[in-house]
């Protein structure tokens, strides 16, 4: 994953507001030479960082699967979790359409770049967010960069259908404005259809 879970970044900042409150209650108590005070301070303040720690890294998500094939192993220490954006459905690698009556170009790489060009420059952090596990044993996530949804996104910009009810509405609306594929002289089959037409060949 590109981006540390919720709970990594919660637990980072309380180290880092942690250590920032005990050096200036140090400071403070130290000014006014109140040694005999300062030991039993810092300890009830490390127990009380301790604490929030655990909290912190207790809502953590844990993802089980009845299977590994959502998992790629890279090396001896190392797997990538293949993840699914939930609710959307994009043009496969290979899947044609027509930008112009004369111009076959790639849809499923245009969709590629858009949804790489979403997160490599819209403002904010990266967060994935595990919702369950799909037919082919990816998980199924929701991203977030900031507060954009990337899935609606994608659908609202017209390089993805929608994926069952979600996103129906954003799908028609990019339709009736002919953003992205839908401005196109051919616009790419819906991938599903795609699938099940051609998927066999390749």
């Amino acid at each position: 994953m590109r981006s540390r879970s919720a709970g990594f970044n919660k637990m980072l900042n309380l180290v880092k507001g942690g250590v920032l409150m005990i050096i200036h209650i140090y400071v403070k108590v130290s000014l006014y030479n109140c040694d005999f005070l300062l030991d039993n301070i810092i300890m009830k303040l490390l127990v009380l960082f301790c604490l929030l720690v655990s909290t912190a890294f207790a809502k953590v998500p844990i993802i089980e699967m009845d299977n590994a094939k959502a998992f790629y192993v890279l090396d001896g220490d190392s797997i990538s979790l293949s993840m699914r954006i939930k609710g959307i459905d994009t043009p496969e690698k290979k899947q044609k359409c027509r930008k112009f009556p004369n111009q076959l170009i790639n849809c499923g790489t245009i969709a590629k770049e858009h949804l790489q060009a979403l997160l490599d420059y819209l403002p904010g952090r990266l967060s994935i967010n595990p919702v369950g596990v799909g037919h082919y044993g990816r998980v199924l996530v929701d991203v977030y960069k900031g507060k954009v949804n990337i899935g609606k996104t994608m659908v609202e910009d017209g390089v993805a259908y929608a994926y069952g009810k979600r996103y129906q509405a954003e799908e028609a609306r990019a339709k009736k404005e002919k953003k992205g594929f839908w401005s196109y002289h051919r616009p790419p089959l819906n991938p599903k259809k795609w699938r099940k037409l051609y998927y066999k060949k390749y």
